[in-house]
């Protein structure tokens, strides 16, 4: 803020050249993250900005009232940014417009004090099963830990505050703060007062590489569903009913996040949790090795995720129509064990096998085009060794065939191969068919065993040492399989190694 002595000029800036709105709002964004002396002296001005930028309350979002203007988003994420600061503080917050998503109680139920312990060898969440209401103070202690974790109030960590599209929700509704390592003795002396604003499922996060140990003491707590294969005996009769407003279902290998109004006429999920474990079982068997160190895939539905329909990551994020029991088309509600198993013959649940595949991909052997192709190498084996479902016979495989006729005819060019993921899954599928899932394991085991210094650095180097490695472990020329595909055969020394290979 060189130019502008204090907040209030900037305001005063804004009123007179609305047009740099942009750089001007970014700036007294900033006044939220001031020492607790300044920014209680300047928070007005913000509030006063917030007034200029909205009229008629229209930077509030909700689903069925999206807020659309520019300047009526930035007021949005300024107020957002301003209750989220106040709830760590251990201010009472309460959010406007959170009805519609993540939701409020009728009547709040009555809360809780509980005492957990939580052990950890990896950087991970934690679920307590415990919920915190939208506007109350959460008391916390902590024991003495090697290393800070985190308490994190609602999984949904999209954050929306470079979006070009409508907020259907707040920008930032995830609260996240370090529980720093207590050095007094056995619980921190001074407990630890929090509220959020939006309200929300609580967790911990343990810390990276430490085997550690944390006792945790919460009050004003509401429980929550919470389902794993040890609470499976009362979950018809007990968990299902908890009041908190977000449930976690969690098998050995995945856990699900999705509001508990989709889970309370659930029967036992035991089944339909297997079969997701041994979802991602398959991509790990394939893969060689579990990149996530143990920790495990997490999936949360979201009303607004930050990128597209899903995307993946910890968690995956996925659309809130993905929690609905009614959904029966593709991709459709995550406890839907037959649709899992794609009894009915079609695409199953192709998108959440493909974002898994994406935590599963390594750059040695994904480039440009292929990014959302590698990634369903693992969706395709999962169909298959799960769904029993072979890859060439795939529908989503058999759509695909009309349009790779049509490139063959029209010449086989590479740029359009890497614009396509239908048509580029086709070889990769095709290799499957021939040569079996245990020729990709072969040569994903012979990738993760390259030297850093032997890894492919470019695009060029990553198609032929994909060429080079296929080729040396099914012991066949394969770089004219690729070549009909449209693949450029170049740094033909690279190639030597699969010259003499017969076709």
């Amino acid at each position: 803020m060189a130019d502008y002595a204090k907040p209030s000029d900037l305001v005063s800036a804004i009123n007179k050249h609305p047009e740099k709105i942009n750089r001007l709002g970014g700036l007294i964004h900033n006044v939220v993250h001031l020492p607790e002396e300044l920014y209680i002296k300047h928070k007005p001005h913000v509030v006063e900005m917030i007034q200029k930028l909205s009229a008629d309350n229209d930077h509030i979002p909700t689903r069925s009232k999206p807020v659309e203007s520019h300047g009526a988003k930035k007021a949005a994420m300024l107020m957002c940014d301003i209750m989220i600061r106040d709830g760590l503080e251990g201010n009472v917050v309460l959010a406007e417009g959170i009805h519609e998503f993540p939701g409020t109680f009728e009547n709040t139920p009555e809360v809780q004090s509980i005492e957990l312990e939580f052990s950890s060898q990896t950087h991970k969440f934690h679920s307590t099963g415990c919920y915190l209401p939208a506007g109350t103070i959460m008391e916390l202690s902590w024991s003495k830990t090697k290393k800070p974790w985190n308490i994190i109030i609602g999984l949904h960590g999209d954050e929306l505050y470079n979006t070009d599209s409508k907020l259907r929700r707040w920008p930032k509704i995830r609260i996240k703060k370090e529980l720093k390592t207590n050095e007094l003795g056995n619980f921190s002396s001074t407990p630890l007062n929090i509220c959020s604003p939006f309200g929300g499922l609580i967790y911990l996060q343990s810390p990276k590489s430490t085997k550690d140990k944390l006792q945790l003491k919460l009050h004003n707590v509401v429980p929550a569903p919470i389902f794993t294969y040890k609470t499976a005996d009362t979950w018809e009769t007990v968990e299902r009913y908890k009041p908190g407003l977000w449930c976690d279902i969690i098998g050995d290998k995945i856990a699900l996040t999705l509001p508990s109004a989709s889970v309370r006429q659930l029967s036992d999920p035991t089944m339909t949790m297997k079969v997701w474990d041994s979802v991602v079982s398959a991509h790990i068997d394939l893969l060689g090795k579990d990149p996530s160190n143990g920790r495990g895939q997490w999936v949360v539905t979201d009303e607004q995720p930050s990128i597209g329909y899903m995307h993946s990551g910890y968690p995956i994020v996925t659309h809130l129509d993905m929690a609905d029991p009614n959904k029966i088309y593709e991709d459709c509600f995550l406890l839907s064990r037959d649709h899992i198993l794609n009894v009915n013959n079609r695409k199953g649940s192709w998108g959440m096998f493909h974002e898994l595949g994406h935590n599963f991909q390594d750059s040695m052997w994904t480039w440009g085009g292929t990014k959302e192709v590698t990634c369903n190498i693992f969706t395709l084996h999962a169909m298959d060794v799960v769904c029993n479902v072979k890859p060439w016979d795939h529908l989503w495989v058999r759509e695909k065939f009309e349009n790779a006729s049509n490139y063959l005819r029209e010449g086989a060019k590479y740029d359009k191969w890497c614009s396509n993921a239908g048509i580029a899954l086709l070889v990769y599928a095709q290799l499957a068919r021939d040569f079996g899932w245990g020729t990709y394991k072969s040569v994903f085991r012979t990738y993760d065993k390259l030297p850093k210094d032997k890894r492919p650095s470019n695009q060029q180097e990553k198609e032929n040492m994909w060429i080079q490695t296929f080729s040396n472990v099914v012991k066949r020329n394969l770089s004219l399989v690729f070549e009909f595909w449209g693949w450029p055969i170049r740094g033909l020394d690279d190639l030597k190694k699969v010259s003499s290979i017969p076709p």
